[in-house]
Parts: structure tokens; C-alpha cells; sequence
């Protein structure tokens, strides 16, 4: 049998020796669509830290893709989305050349700025048309709205042929009519098989995508099931959402376009 993109058994993660999340155990098959959720403080963002290395592993198992968490070999599977308002704009670059980032881990490292290879130009392509920006390529990055600039990230790290993709509040920042564009991506990568793990502190934009909810509550996991369990307990209302901007005003995005061909998972 394939082993689980993600096999935590009782894993505890922290910083310098001090606990944060304690003996999380979670298993992530490949596809699934996992929404990370909880407060501020949670122990949310030290769980993700702690499968990119980012936090110490300081007790239990951890494995990705039936090997060690910590083995070097895993690190270019995992794709990182941070959580980013904004890119940034002291240094002027187009859009395909942010994405070409992704790609420097196939570089040879006597070689690491070559010219980008004719698979690499093909992958940048590909990765743009899945986030619905294929026709920016060329853009200035800087002239992107907020939304457009936060799906050039995911295409970065979709360039780096990931196994796993993790984003950090993909939809944070960004305006209702953007988070439908960012939903409708996800789900366009959910159709094609892309294993997700997604932090985010509400559901409300992403609930017809994730397959799963893992709620972390004071540095354990306080729930793990379906997004339809995840609401019948009471947590929240997944299928509610409202723009706070004003009272019954729905917020409308004049620069993002619905992407066309995304199926919405039920």
C-alpha cells in the first residue's frame, strides 16, 4: 500500500525544547483537502511549522511519505504557501519570474541560475493556467491586485511540483469576491489530485473544498473529521459568510473574474 503523505502519532512540536502542540496523531492520505482551524494562539501555525521544519520536533513519530519527517529528501515534496498580503514591490519582476522561484530546486547547485530550461518554462505555464493567470506572465507583479498576488504565490510553490501543498490563510486579506477566485483555484487543484493542507482561522470560503477539519485548540487537536461533522457539533456555520465592511453589503471585485472549469466539491 502507498504510504500516507503525512503519518503524525503522537508528535509534539515546539521551540527550543519547549512543547507548543502536544502528541498530535493525524494521518493525511494522498488528495485530501485538510483545513487546518483554530484561534490565535492555537498551536495551529507551530503544527505546520514543525512539518516544514520550521519548529522542533521534540517527541513522537512523524513521518512524511513513509519516511522520516526530518529526512532532507522530504523537504522539496512539501510545497509552503506563507501567509503574504502583499509581495513585495522594492524590486520589479514579472509574474512569470516570481513563479521561476519554484523551480530553482531541480537547479544543479554548480548550475543554480541557469536559464530556465524549456520543462521549466512548460511548468510555469502550467502552474500559472491552474491559479487562472496565464495570461499575466509578463505583468509587472507589482501591478497585481492583492488576490492576483496571492495566486502567484500558490503558482510558485505548484512550480516546485510539490506532494503536498501547505498554505497559510490563503484567503486572509483579501475581499469576499477574492476568496470566491482563490476558492474556485483550490478546487480546480483538488480536481487534479493536489493534496492540501489548509491553516485558516474560518471555514466559511473554503467549505465546498476541504474533505476534512482538524481543529487545534491550546496546543492539541480538539476535533478531526468531516467539514459536515465539523458544523454538526456546532463550531460554525460552514456555509455561512458575511462581508463585516457594512451591514447586508456583499463586497464585489471588479478585477477577478470566476474561473471557469472549477468544480465545487460537495
Amino acid at each position: 500500500m502507498t504510504a500516507p503523505v503525512l503519518d503524525l502519532r503522537r508528535a509534539t512540536f515546539g521551540y527550543d525544547g519547549v512543547p507548543v502542540v502536544h502528541e498530535v496523531t493525524l494521518t493525511i492520505q494522498a488528495g485530501e483537502v485538510v483545513a487546518v482551524l483554530g484561534p490565535n494562539g492555537s498551536g495551529k501555525s507551530t503544527l505546520v511549522k514543525g512539518l516544514l521544519g520550521l519548529a522542533d520536533h521534540i517527541g513522537g513519530q512523524a513521518q512524511a511519505f513513509g519516511q522520516s519527517l526530518d529526512a532532507a529528501a522530504n523537504r522539496g515534496r512539501i510545497g509552503y504557501v506563507p501567509q503574504r498580503h502583499t509581495l513585495a514591490t522594492s524590486v520589479r519582476a514579472t509574474v512569470s519570474e516570481i513563479v521561476a522561484i519554484g523551480r530553482l530546486r531541480f537547479r544543479t547547485w554548480w548550475r543554480p541560475w541557469a536559464r530556465d530550461s524549456a520543462r521549466d518554462r512548460q511548468e510555469i505555464a502550467r502552474a500559472l493556467d491552474l491559479v487562472g493567470l496565464g495570461d499575466r506572465a509578463g505583468s509587472d507583479v507589482g501591478h497585481l491586485s492583492g488576490g492576483q498576488q496571492r495566486r502567484v504565490l500558490i503558482a510558485r510553490a505548484l512550480a516546485s511540483a510539490p506532494e503536498l501543498l501547505v498554505m497559510d490563510e490563503p484567503t486572509a486579506g483579501v475581499d469576499q469576491a477574492n476568496q470566491q477566485v482563490l476558492a474556485a483555484v483550490l478546487a480546480r487543484l483538488a480536481d487534479t489530485g493536489t493534496t492540501m493542507l489548509v491553516v485558516t482561522h474560518e471555514i466559511a470560503a473554503l467549505a465546498d473544498v476541504v474533505t476534512r477539519v482538524v481543529a487545534v485548540s491550546d496546543g492539541v487537536v480538539a476535533f478531526d473529521g468531516t467539514p459536515e461533522a465539523y458544523a454538526v457539533a456546532g463550531h460554525h456555520d460552514l456555509h455561512a459568510h458575511h462581508d463585516h465592511s457594512a451591514p447586508g453589503r456583499t463586497t464585489i471585485g471588479l478585477d477577478e473574474p470566476a474561473l471557469p472549469g472549477a468544480r465545487r466539491h460537495a
